[in-house]
């Protein structure tokens, strides 16, 4: 996937964008789920995120979430690729605190933390 970005958005703009809660439906039971960012770190142009989902008032999923930040250029404006830990990510200044919040989701995701970790 590629990058999307926001004509005219500053960075700040798009990290204000992305840090937001949201809600969606779920397309298995139909009910509503609401997503909350309950950390953010910008480290240089990738943020980070503890994000947390919820539905009628039970956490259902937290996840860490990165989003690579690139200004456009000329008229463009700021955007972001938005992936999680799970995905085998190439970054590695997450804040490592953020693992103490969030249980590790699959084989991937424990490589990434190792290298995290090995980075801090």
């Amino acid at each position: 996937m590629g990058y999307s970005f926001t004509t005219g958005a500053t960075k700040k703009d798009r990290v204000n964008y992305l840090t937001q809660s949201w809600s969606n439906t779920d397309k298995e039971t139909g009910k509503e789920v609401t997503h909350t960012v309950l950390k953010s770190h910008v480290k240089r142009n990738v943020l980070y995120m503890v994000v947390e989902a919820t539905c009628e008032g039970k956490v259902v999923k937290r996840s860490i979430a990165i989003s690579l930040l690139m200004n456009g250029g000329a008229g463009c404006g700021w955007g972001s690729k938005d992936m999680c830990e799970a995905m085998g990510v190439y970054v590695y200044d997450c804040p490592v605190e953020y693992f103490d919040m969030v249980p590790c989701p699959n084989k991937h995701a424990a490589e990434w933390r190792e290298k995290v970790q090995a980075n801090n």
